[in-house]
């Protein structure tokens, strides 16, 4: 019986790797929730309130934390950028899909057969988190979430679908499931700015303002320039009566371009 041995086989599988990103012209999506700027609208509602006298400032509905505004400018470009998607995603499903120029002498076919799968389902996750994103920003949530679970499918270490799916999740009022998708993208990436913003939110609305200052608190700390924590924690301090703090921190968003 032949015994091969696994570094070789692990080393040459990575070559192939990255033979294969480089003839699939594949890049990951960092595609993520919010995608920039003053993405969360609050508008003064009284359904599903928060509490603390509706941190001590208007009424605000949970919900309506995590609601993407965009210009007509934003979701014309978004319509583009999901045309091209659709064809990247429709080549990256062709069972017929075959990648060329990749040298058969030198690489079993087994060996290529794994690579091409291994590389066909990272990029595919990539794309339908980047699309499932983008259709965030058309406002097609049930669409949205659709493509973020197949990317999810495709790709579970896709710690950027988690966060954006617990985000449109929270959008929808699912707060238990939109904490559990953001749980799971913190265990995958524990620093990840967005997934610490989103989960913190998410404590907001359900009024675990300590939870939800720690989150926060940690968001800031990896990205120092998070107009949109700063914004988040400022609404958390003003529910816990540190009204001088949260001033502050809604001038730093603000300065921000929040």
């Amino acid at each position: 019986m032949i015994r091969r041995n696994p570094k070789k086989i692990l080393t040459a599988l990575a070559g192939l790797i990255v033979l294969l990103c480089s003839i699939l012209d594949g890049r990951s999506a960092l595609a993520m929730l919010p995608p920039h700027g003053p993405t969360f609208a609050v508008p003064d509602t009284t359904d599903g309130t928060i509490h603390r006298a509706q941190l001590r400032s208007g009424d605000t509905s949970r919900a309506d934390l995590f609601l993407l505004k965009s210009n007509p400018k934003e979701r014309i470009e978004a319509q583009v950028q999901i045309s091209t998607l659709n064809d990247k995603i429709s080549h990256l499903e062709d069972p017929s899909f075959i990648v060329p120029d990749v040298d058969s002498k030198k690489f079993s076919p087994e060996l290529i057969q794994r690579a091409i799968t291994m590389i066909r389902m990272h990029y595919l996750a990539a794309l339908l988190t980047e699309r499932g994103t983008l259709l965030a920003v058309l406002g097609e949530t049930d669409r949205a979430i659709a493509d973020l679970g197949a990317a999810l499918d495709s790709d579970n270490k896709n710690f950027q679908a988690y966060n954006n799916r617990a985000c449109l999740k929270a959008s929808e009022g699912d707060f238990d499931g939109a904490l559990a998708d953001a749980n799971k993208a913190l265990i995958l990436s524990p620093d990840f700015a967005e997934a610490l913003d989103t989960r913190g939110t998410v404590y907001l609305a359900k009024g675990q303002y300590q939870k939800a200052e720690s989150d926060l608190d940690r968001a800031i700390s990896a990205k120092p320039k998070y107009a949109e924590a700063f914004y988040h924690r400022s609404l958390v301090l003003k529910a816990l009566g540190k009204e001088e703090a949260s001033d502050a921190d809604l001038k730093k968003a603000k300065e921000l371009g929040f």
